[in-house]
């Protein structure tokens, strides 16, 4: 668990900073590097949080939640 915590974490702060200040950047130089730090952050995150599902659950159920964040992106789409 230690693992997975230490990997959700930053990535879950790094994304919402670098959004913010890719808002507010005014070069594309700047701009183009928090669009690489916020991809670094959001490709991190995924793959975390499946694991981190997977920790979590009872025994005996962690199929479904190895499906459960796959399910979930897909009911984004729909919505």
């Amino acid at each position: 668990l230690k693992g997975t915590t230490e990997t959700v974490v930053p990535s879950s702060i790094m994304i919402p900073i670098t959004e913010g200040l890719g808002g507010l950047s005014q070069e594309a130089m700047a701009f183009t590097i928090l669009v690489l730090l916020w991809s670094v952050g959001a490709s991190a995150q995924g793959p975390a949080l499946t694991a981190l599902a997977q920790e979590k659950a009872p025994i005996g159920s962690e199929a479904t939640a190895l499906g459960l964040p796959r399910a979930v992106g897909d009911g984004t789409y729909i919505v």
